[in-house]
């Protein structure tokens, strides 16, 4: 058993741990210029705002994460999303 001092209890109903760090996508963003910056903050909208499903969609986190690919970056699908849908360590 952990050293940590909480119960199960406890940790089953605090699933995020407060530690305020940031994601993936917020550090990428932070790395970049402002005119990137803003289109990137444009694109993270048009992912949100997009309404279609599965390939009906025209902007989605899995596009999203091929044009970071694409330029360079480190980063999965999954990270993207979480960070779209407001369930990364950011939000």
């Amino acid at each position: 058993m952990s050293e940590d001092k909480r119960s199960l209890f406890e940790d089953l109903m605090s699933p995020r741990p407060d530690n305020n760090s940031q994601c993936k996508v917020h550090t990428i963003m932070s790395e970049m210029d402002d005119k990137d910056r803003e289109a990137f903050a444009k694109a993270i909208d048009m992912v949100k705002a997009d309404k279609g499903q599965g390939r009906s969609r025209t902007y989605s986190a899995s596009w999203l994460t091929s044009v970071l690919k694409k330029h360079g970056h480190i980063i999965s699908t999954s990270t993207v999303l979480r960070h779209v849908t407001g369930a990364c360590s950011c939000e």
